[in-house]
């Protein structure tokens, strides 16, 4: 018999069946503001915990009922949001599959413990977790987006973790903990050393904690330079007007002269300002290049252009004589634009004394691609970007974590979404909502350092695929003990 279908012998304090039903309810209220688009990171640290709590002492014939229901009240907000972004039907196939994930994690966890009983068991959670997130990453068109790892952008200390382990290594801190947690509350006694384990959980992310403040004491010392960061949240279409277009372009203009002149050495403008064809492309790329030129900055323009129905995602950037010094291809699509030809190649080029990154929106969403401009010696990257409003807050810090796993910085210009400015080390130097026409600017000082080298840069996934062959091991383990013990 499998690790998930043989009965477990429950502890003697289950609750009744009317308050877990009150109690999956609750659960699930606060499980939402830890997979909601901008979490509260602090419930992190405790919705999960109580969701194992809920599954260790529900009765026994109603846990995957009572599991099921708090992680659907949790995700389904989400649906509205998903349907921004895909059909409806697909919409709720995405909650319902991240609401089974949820009740397989809870599910395999409690029948593991409960029939072991050995403090060992307070790891499956955090392996079923990273082995999930691992697998996601991979494989996904989306990747692991929105793993519950990114809720700790807020929390520094531990967010430093990304520099060695990556978002594997803040998830398993994160559900370690939670693991611990529920073992001592709910099962106390009856899992040998549960309080032992919790003691020993507490001092690991103790030390964790103290790591990250040491790192985020470590100071950043290099060349000041000021980037100038502009977002207009009205888009320019394929069939767009000229006079529109130009109303729009114009607009541009203007803030690119009005940052230069404040100062900006380096203008962003964010993704896809423009669907164009190949004639206008080649307008378009005269018309910034002299802009470049005409006020000295390094200037970035995202584009797309459409060429006999094939459509790429495009990022120029221009330096301060209004040379083409870049043209950088998106990697990974957005779902409304799967049918886009995907790039290939990385561009990293010299502005000043340091080298500047580029990639466009979802590629920062992928840890590999991330990793791959840390290879390449980016000290900063550019990163201009199109969100959906809502995912602002999680698009941004998404990206934010890439420049803490390989130590560089991070300019993000968004529509619909934010304009950020972060550090190697995750904090967020300056931060503006985008607007509609007239748009929005934002014109930040700071420090550029040589980037970071970091553990994770140089070694990867290295830990995360070690916990996807610890999980492995224990599925592998736990059925064959299973089937020793019922004869099989």
């Amino acid at each position: 018999m499998s690790a998930i279908t043989s009965a477990p012998v429950l502890p003697d304090r289950a609750i009744s069946r009317p308050v877990a039903v009150v109690a999956s309810l609750a659960v699930g209220l606060a499980l939402s503001f830890v997979v909601r688009l901008q979490p509260v990171w602090w419930m992190a640290w405790l919705a999960p915990a109580l969701l194992l709590v809920l599954a260790f002492r529900a009765p026994a014939k109603d846990g995957p009922v009572l599991v099921t229901l708090s992680a659907f009240v949790a995700l389904v907000p989400d649906i509205s949001y998903f349907a921004t972004v895909m059909a409806w039907p697909a919409a709720v196939l995405v909650v319902c599959l991240q609401t089974l994930l949820w009740r397989y994690a809870v599910l395999l966890t409690r029948r593991v413990v409960l029939h072991h009983r050995a403090a060992w068991t307070v790891f499956v959670f955090p392996l079923v977790w990273v082995t999930a997130d691992m697998v996601t990453a991979r494989f996904l068109p989306d990747g692991n987006w929105g793993s519950v790892a990114y809720s700790q952008s807020e929390f520094l200390p531990i967010l430093q973790l990304l520099s060695v382990a990556g978002v594997p290594g803040v998830l398993f801190v994160l559900m370690l903990f939670a693991s611990a947690q529920a073992m001592a509350v709910a099962l106390g006694g009856t899992v040998r050393h549960s309080r032992r384990t919790l003691t020993c959980v507490v001092l690991l992310i103790a030390a964790c904690i103290g790591m990250g403040t040491y790192r985020l004491r470590q100071p950043l010392a290099g060349k000041q330079v000021r980037f100038g960061l502009v977002a207009i949240d009205d888009a320019i279409g394929r069939t767009a007007s000229a006079s529109y277009s130009d109303r729009i372009r114009d607009q541009y203009d203007t803030h690119v002269a009005s940052l230069a002149a404040s100062g900006a050495q380096i203008v962003v403008l964010p993704e896809k300002v423009a669907v164009l064809s190949d004639t206008q492309a080649d307008e378009w790329r005269v018309h910034f290049s002299d802009v470049a030129k005409r006020h000295r900055v390094s200037l970035e323009v995202g584009v797309a252009v459409d060429s006999a129905g094939s459509r790429r995602n495009y990022s120029w950037v221009f330096d301060s004589a209004g040379q083409l010094a870049a043209r950088y291809h998106k990697h990974y699509m957005a779902p409304p634009e799967r049918g886009d030809v995907p790039g290939r190649l990385f561009e990293v080029h010299w502005i000043g004394a340091r080298r500047y990154g580029v990639a466009i929106c979802k590629d920062m969403h992928f840890a590999t691609l991330g990793r791959a401009y840390g290879l390449l010696d980016a000290d900063v990257m550019l990163v201009p970007a199109w969100d959906f409003g809502r995912d602002a807050w999680l698009g941004a810090r998404m990206t934010v974590a890439r420049g803490v796993e390989a130590g560089y910085g991070v300019v993000r210009s968004a529509r619909d979404g934010l304009l950020t400015v972060s550090d190697a080390h995750g904090r967020v130097i300056a931060e503006r909502a985008s607007a509609p026409m007239p748009g929005a600017t934002l014109l930040v000082r700071t420090v550029v350092p040589v980037r970071i080298t970091t553990i994770y840069g140089q070694f990867g996934d290295l830990f995360g695929w070690s916990c996807v062959v610890a999980f492995g091991a224990v599925l592998l383990t736990t059925r064959g003990k299973e089937h020793a013990r019922n004869g099989a």
